[in-house]
C-alpha cells in the first residue's frame, strides 16, 4: 500500500492495520489478540517470562513495538561479576587445551 493511500484511509477514519472504523489504531493489536484467542490459535499466558507489549506511533507515523521488560529484569538473579577471560574465550575461534 503506498503512503498517500494510507493516508487517505486515515483521513476516512480507516484503521490501516485491519480495515476497520471507528477505532484507534492502538487498540488493533488488541483486538487480533482476542480474536485469535476466541479462535483457539493462543491461549493467555501465566508465566513470569510473559511480557506486555505496546505500539508506539513514532513522528513518522511508522509504528513501534515496545516490551515492558520490567517483570522479567525483577525475576533475574545477580551472577556475580563477568570473569575476565570470558569475553576472550567467546571471540576465539580455536581453543587449545591447557597443560596442568
Amino acid at each position: 500500500i503506498s503512503n498517500n493511500k494510507l493516508k487517505n484511509l486515515e483521513k476516512k477514519g480507516v484503521c490501516f492495520l485491519c480495515g476497520q472504523l471507528g477505532h484507534m489504531k492502538r487498540d488493533c493489536p488488541n483486538r487480533s489478540a482476542k480474536r485469535s484467542q476466541g479462535l483457539g490459535h493462543i491461549k493467555p499466558s501465566v508465566s513470569p517470562w510473559n511480557t506486555p507489549i505496546f505500539t508506539i506511533q513514532k513522528r513518522s507515523s511508522k509504528w513501534r513495538l515496545l516490551h515492558d521488560l520490567r517483570a522479567v529484569n525483577a525475576c533475574m538473579e545477580d551472577m556475580g561479576p563477568l570473569q575476565p577471560g570470558f569475553l576472550l574465550l567467546q571471540c576465539a575461534k580455536i581453543l587449545a587445551p591447557a597443560d596442568h
